[in-house]
């Protein structure tokens, strides 16, 4: 799924089908990686 224009991907749509007719979705929405603040702590260390 994308948001605004084809390239600002957002998430994955899954599509159940079910004799040729969708039976149900479930949405998928997580940020990416490279948006997330690291916070610099690492267990262990």
């Amino acid at each position: 799924m994308a948001q605004g224009d084809k390239t600002n991907l957002l998430g994955v749509a899954y599509a159940s089908v079910d004799e040729g007719e969708i039976s149900g979705l479930a949405l998928c929405i997580v940020q990416t990686p490279d948006s997330a603040e690291r916070s610099g702590i690492y267990p262990g260390l």
